[in-house]
């Protein structure tokens, strides 16, 4: 998991990117702190980044191992059915989850 932390602090972001990254971080400890398995908290990591596109699925998951996509995967789409739960479209979710997204939890 160390090492996954050491690769994700060395990728060049935009700055929007590198505000998704401190939130994940923050995220992440959370869930590392709930004694999830690692492939759990490094999945924490990567939601925010490869759902706002800031990093590409394929490259992350050979740098990264397939579980933890696969399960940010899933936490992407735990949190894409919870914004419509919201009433929130598709569309809000992917362009302005920050801002449209307040209800819900995967801001």
């Amino acid at each position: 998991m160390h090492a996954a932390i050491a690769a994700l602090r060395e990728i060049a972001l935009p700055p929007e990117g590198d505000l998704a990254r401190t939130a994940a971080f923050d995220v992440a400890e959370i869930v590392r702190i709930l004694d999830a398995d690692d492939d759990v908290v490094i999945a924490a990591l990567l939601q925010p980044l490869l759902a706002g596109g800031y990093l590409e699925r394929d490259g992350a998951a050979k740098r990264f191992g397939a579980e933890p996509i696969r399960l940010a995967r899933a936490l992407d789409q735990l949190g894409s059915s919870a914004c419509r739960r919201a009433g929130l479209r598709n569309a809000d979710w992917s362009r302005r989850r920050p801002r449209r997204c307040a209800r819900c939890f995967w801001r």
